[in-house]
């Protein structure tokens, strides 16, 4: 079984969604302003507790690349490689 996390970070609305074998099986999201990089990491948190995962179980994860906003791509891209350094997941 692979789990995964799916971030989205380069529109308007930033989402993301708990995988488990591609189908997504949880989501969130969140309004625009500037809000993604304050809000995402406690919504993963919370996305995950709900599952009853903990980040160590994420072994994907995936990430929008664009088009977008700069900064969007930018937090979205180092959030996904930063959780990858740290749980392990590709």
């Amino acid at each position: 079984m692979s789990r995964g996390l799916a971030i989205e970070t380069s529109g308007r609305l930033g989402s993301i969604a708990i995988t488990v074998d591609g189908a997504v099986i949880a989501q969130d999201s969140f309004a625009h302003g500037l809000k993604h990089a304050a809000e995402i990491i406690p919504r993963i948190d919370a996305l995950l507790k709900a599952a009853g995962w903990h980040p160590a179980d994420i072994r994907e994860i995936y990430v929008a690349v664009g088009p977008g906003s700069f900064t969007g791509l930018r937090i979205g891209i180092t959030l996904a490689k930063t959780l990858a350094f740290a749980t392990g997941a590709m």
